[in-house]
């Protein structure tokens, strides 16, 4: 029996709350039981380090594994993100799909607008440097935001 101080337990917990989902979501997500969910949550079983990298993988967290010093390397996401990009995507990936598509919708009527009036969004403290530019990026190459 391992318990909720096991490493990997604190782990999962840690990718849970960060995540913004609810244990079902999670299990939804990860394509596990709700009971396998809570079994990690209470310590009864820990996780496996493949189901940790999956997670780690869908909600973008780069930190590495406990007792490991590399970082998760994501192959198929936007590298070398900023904090508020990263900000970002995390935000979109916490909603169900129909929120993020017009919340990108939106986003991407936002940036045309901008460019429009010629704003400098290096003057505009509320919208980090290089944010439009990933998401316009991103969605033009027709990469999925989310998971």
């Amino acid at each position: 029996m391992t318990s909720k101080n096991d490493p990997l337990c604190q782990e999962f917990v840690r990718l849970l709350a960060n995540s913004g989902w609810s244990q079902s979501e999670a299990a939804r997500q990860l394509r596990l039981t709700s009971g396998t969910i809570s079994q990690y949550m209470s310590g009864d079983t820990r996780p496996s380090p493949t189901t940790l990298l999956a997670f780690k993988c869908l909600i973008g967290d780069k930190l590495p594994l406990p007792g490991e010093t590399k970082s998760v390397q994501l192959k198929d996401g936007p590298a070398n993100l900023e904090e508020g990009e990263q900000t970002l995507f995390n935000e979109l990936r916490r909603m169900e799909k129909p929120d993020r598509d017009a919340a990108v919708k939106h986003f991407r009527g936002l940036t045309e607008l901008m460019q429009k009036r010629e704003v400098s969004y290096r003057k505009s403290s509320s919208v980090p440097d290089g944010a439009k530019r990933a998401v316009s990026d991103m969605l033009d190459k027709g990469r999925k935001v989310g998971p």
